[in-house]
């Protein structure tokens, strides 16, 4: 497996932990529910042995470009979202976004 596939491998484990998060704090089941399908299908079967290594490295390749497909959705679901929401509760929401990675910035340093 080489080092750049590792690299968005985390990269995105780590991104993982805070969409499911975020959407498990708005009540979206579905969302959680068909990335659990979409991404975490193909990445189980990542942990079957392969003696050659090449079936796990294209299941990897598969689970990120589904991964990175989900996010791409998700973002525009996320702009009609806050469109629904009243222009308060948009910005509340946003200030609330804003703080909390002021806050996650602030440990990483």
């Amino acid at each position: 497996m080489g080092i750049a596939l590792v690299a968005v491998c985390l990269i995105a484990l780590g991104f993982s932990v805070y969409i499911i998060r975020a959407l498990i704090h708005l009540e979206k089941k579905g969302w959680v529910i068909t990335y659990a399908i979409l991404i975490g299908i193909p990445f189980l079967f990542c942990l079957i042995p392969d003696e050659s290594g090449l079936a796990v490295n294209v299941l990897l390749f598969i689970s990120l470009a589904l991964f990175y497909f989900y996010c791409w959705i998700l973002r525009y679901s996320i702009t009609e979202w806050l469109s629904n929401l009243g222009d308060e509760k948009a910005f509340d929401l946003q200030q609330k976004q804003e703080k909390h990675f002021d806050g996650v910035w602030d440990r990483l340093r």
